[in-house]
């Protein structure tokens, strides 16, 4: 079965033979021994002579039992990580091939080959192919290499617009409601775009290139006059920008439409095959863009407290630990709901939930979110780096007054500025102190106001 999570649909972005392999190794993970087809595209199977059916699945050995062991080394070579580019006589298909094979994934391997018996017959017409598959193993080397996901994404961006000579390239990305420019890569001169395509409607500003999506695999649009007529909207916001042609080819995840990579302004050029390259980039985009969205994801739940949605314990022990290394000055609010435990026991913990919720956006609110964090209960703390220690101070009693004005929530608090991160600890301590001292405030007020007869 064919593995479209890691192997892209090639059969007509590389214009030569590609297969991708599952590497099978021995006991030892020292050798390989066999490989598994996971992807072939059509000019393989042509150049092998078997059908696709004859090879999704089955091992390398399953279907040439005279197999070079060979073959298999490259294999393991390539899932080490490494690149190979080298030329050898294949017993299995009867040809000297040049081939070149890659990493493909954890455990994986890719192969294009290319048949030299017939290259000085066909060496014309692969000319452009071969320098457009040079280009896209050169982008998807960036994408795969070890920078972060955002350098990595740009570095691909700027590298692919001195190759195309394009004005602009970007990255769409839409929920299917809206559409936000999220990556852009201008020519020196070019005026950028991001900051204004953001969050727009999807329907509005992108909706109607789906159309053209129903019978060819990007929109391609070599002047973009051809839309007046039919499509002003899309007309008018490209010429807005100083776009004469324009390519976009669409990116998917599990065949869901999750955005496009776009080039503005491209040359039109024998020398590559600008929509091959973006059609096979958007597919490699698209798995680091649902992996980015994953560990995102991972990443909020980790330093994010589920029930309240502030900042969790975990997050503000990272940030402690950060700032304890800095000579910045920083001030620190303890903060306790009280009345939680009551709240509890007398109306349930749905109760209690709210009332949590309820402190944390009111700490939200007043501090703003990157500052607020849930030490754990019903504690929680605000972290302010780089405030003066009068600042600090102005803006904590403002933030006592406004909690104490308030009927349905009480929240007992304690604040220390530090001068700087080596007297974090000792501010954190003192903070804490103060708070446990507004706290008997508050549980001391509640006595004098209870039934003499309760409080014996």
């Amino acid at each position: 079965m064919e593995d479209d999570k890691f192997i892209p649909d090639l059969d007509m972005n590389v214009p030569v033979a590609y297969a991708a392999f599952e590497v099978v190794m021995d006991e030892e993970k020292k050798k390989a021994i066999d490989a598994i087809y996971v992807y072939v595209n059509k000019a393989y199977c042509e150049m092998v002579g078997k059908d696709k059916s004859e090879l999704m699945g089955r091992s390398f050995l399953s279907v040439y039992d005279n197999a070079d062991e060979k073959w298999f080394d490259y294999c393991y070579e390539a899932a080490q990580g490494k690149r190979i580019r080298n030329r050898m006589y294949s017993r299995e298909v009867g040809h000297w091939l040049e081939f070149e094979v890659e990493p493909a994934g954890e455990g994986r391997a890719a192969f294009i080959f290319m048949n030299v018996d017939l290259d000085h017959v066909e060496r014309m017409n692969l000319r452009q192919s071969t320098n457009t598959d040079d280009i896209i193993i050169k982008l998807v080397k960036i994408m795969d290499g070890g920078e972060s996901y955002e350098k990595a994404v740009n570095h691909m961006l700027a590298e692919l617009g001195t190759i195309i000579h394009a004005d602009r390239l970007y990255i769409l990305e839409t929920d299917g409601k809206t559409a936000s420019n999220t990556f852009e890569w201008c020519r020196e001169g070019v005026k950028p775009e991001i900051d204004t395509l953001q969050n727009l409607p999807y329907d509005e500003y992108i909706g109607g290139w789906e159309k053209y999506l129903v019978r060819n695999t990007s929109l391609v649009l070599e002047d973009i006059g051809v839309l007046a007529a039919d499509d002003p909207v899309d007309y008018e916001n490209l010429k807005r920008q100083g776009i004469r042609n324009i390519m976009d080819s669409p990116i998917y995840d599990g065949g869901k439409l999750i955005g496009y990579i776009g080039a503005d302004n491209y040359e039109i050029s024998d020398a590559v095959n600008t929509q091959k390259i973006l059609e096979t980039i958007s597919y490699f985009l698209g798995a680091r863009m649902v992996n980015q969205k994953l560990l995102s994801r991972l990443d909020y739940l980790s330093h994010r407290d589920m029930l309240t949605g502030v900042r969790n314990r975990n997050s503000f022990m990272e940030k402690l630990e950060e700032l304890e290394g800095l000579a910045h000055p920083a001030g620190i609010v303890f903060g306790d709901v009280n009345g939680l435990k009551r709240a509890n026991d007398e109306e349930g913990h749905v109760a209690g939930d709210r009332l949590l919720r309820r402190a944390a956006k009111a700490m939200q609110q007043f501090w703003g979110d990157e500052f607020v964090y849930r030490a754990g209960g019903d504690e929680f703390v605000v972290l302010l780096p780089d405030i003066s220690e009068c600042a600090f101070y102005r803006k904590f009693e403002e933030f006592y007054d406004a909690m104490k004005a308030k009927e349905n929530m009480s929240i007992a608090l304690g604040a220390q500025w530090a001068e700087s991160g080596s007297h974090l600890n000792a501010a954190f301590n003192q903070a804490d102190r103060k708070m446990y001292q507004d706290k008997k405030k508050y549980y001391h007020l509640c006595l004098t106001e209870m039934d003499p007869e309760k409080v014996k």
